[in-house]
């Protein structure tokens, strides 16, 4: 699947590819479906334990389609090709962007969100967490290892409900407390093997907070376990951690985007109810970036619910929107809505969609229902 894209040397995306046996793997791309003037490159790291090879795919247009491949040699000259996948580079100004997201989704059940969410023209998925369960119910000894979590992950990963989406975008998995060994995982508690366990199979250069410029939006991309003091504790404390939060701060605040879209695993009412003073600090900060001409959209996951709402809650013509989508096909959840609560609905599988419509001025949010493809909830903001 390819990763986040990068401009330090160019434009680039990171690409990983995981192989049944040993082998040297290459990377092309080409802007036709023929791969007529291909480019080509190495693997430029392999780990040879969980049989995955990462590159990059260099020198991409911007504003482009390109077509995408890995194609594998072994030492006895065997080769095989992955499956043609497409990768659409960041766009230009005024282009709407279509973005999928969700998080909590379980292992060994039909996992239909990410099929639709191709369907319907997301350019990229991200996903918030909780990818396959790797913690629950895992508690002997052999299941509580790398390899074991990384068996889950490449299962999920490969499964055809996912690869229809990593088929047609990119894909950017963050950890949640699940990912990380623990319920409600902290700084002090999480189980210290899965993180390089997670950066084996990650395309997100190994690093738990960066962002993405694509076209008309600046993503950015944080972690609520592994720099967070423990929830409850004293009011000076933080989910975000002091390097991660002046990082995202800094970097929201140098942003010449008109749209930014902030991904956070947990929800920013997990941060008021456990962080309070944090939260009021963000909300602030937020405020800060609408006065100032951008657009602000937090998307959330962890709760198990789709929600909508606005920070700070009361009327204000400075605030920030969220966004949360969780329980991406989980089992024993529902597929038909209550309506029961206004701009929210729990237990239900889901996932979230954004429309990014820069030229029209319209934010465009949508929770589509898992197992119908109906829309549950939506709003439409101007921006």
């Amino acid at each position: 699947y390819a990763g986040r894209f990068t401009t330090d040397q160019g434009l680039r995306a990171r690409v990983v590819a995981r192989t049944t046996v040993p082998a040297k793997v290459r990377f092309e791309w080409s802007t036709q479906l023929n791969f007529a003037n291909s480019h080509s490159s190495d693997a430029s790291g392999y780990v040879k334990r969980a049989s995955v090879a990462k590159g990059w795919l260099a020198n991409l247009p911007a504003n482009s389609l390109v077509y995408w491949r890995a194609v594998a040699t072994t030492g006895a000259g065997g080769q095989a090709s992955s499956p043609v996948h497409t990768l659409r580079t960041p766009p230009a100004a005024g282009q709407k962007i279509t973005l999928a997201f969700g998080s909590c989704t379980d292992f060994n059940v039909p996992n239909p969100s990410f099929e639709r969410a191709a369907a319907r023209g997301a350019d990229f998925f991200v996903h918030l967490g909780d990818f396959g369960y790797a913690a629950f119910g895992t508690r002997s000894a052999v299941s509580r290892t790398a390899g074991s979590y990384q068996d889950r992950w490449t299962r999920m990963l490969a499964s055809s409900d996912v690869s229809s989406m990593t088929k047609k975008g990119f894909w950017i998995g963050c950890q949640d407390d699940q990912d990380y060994g623990r319920g409600d995982a902290w700084s002090g508690d999480h189980a210290k093997f899965t993180i390089s366990a997670w950066d084996q199979l990650s395309g997100n250069l190994d690093q738990r907070y960066f962002a993405v410029r694509y076209g008309d939006a600046h993503l950015f991309f944080t972690d609520s376990c592994r720099f967070s003091d423990k929830r409850d504790s004293d009011t000076g404390d933080s989910m975000l951690g002091a390097k991660q939060k002046a990082w995202l701060k800094n970097a929201m605040l140098n942003s010449k985007a008109p749209v930014l879209v902030l991904f956070m695993p947990r929800q920013l009412s997990h941060v008021e109810n456990n962080f309070k003073n944090e939260y009021d600090e963000l909300v602030s900060f937020f405020k800060g970036r609408v006065r100032d001409g951008h657009a602000v959209l937090i998307c959330s996951g962890n709760s198990h619910l789709q929600y909508m709402g606005q920070h700070p809650s009361a009327y204000t013509q400075e605030e920030a929107y969220e966004f949360c989508s969780s329980g991406t096909d989980r089992a024993g959840q529902r597929s038909i809505p209550t309506n029961a609560i206004k701009n929210r609905e729990d237990g239900i599988n889901a996932f979230g969609l954004v429309e990014i419509d820069r030229a029209n001025n319209t934010l465009n949010l949508k929770s589509i229902g898992s197992d119908t493809g109906n829309v549950i909830l939506e709003k439409t903001h101007s921006i």
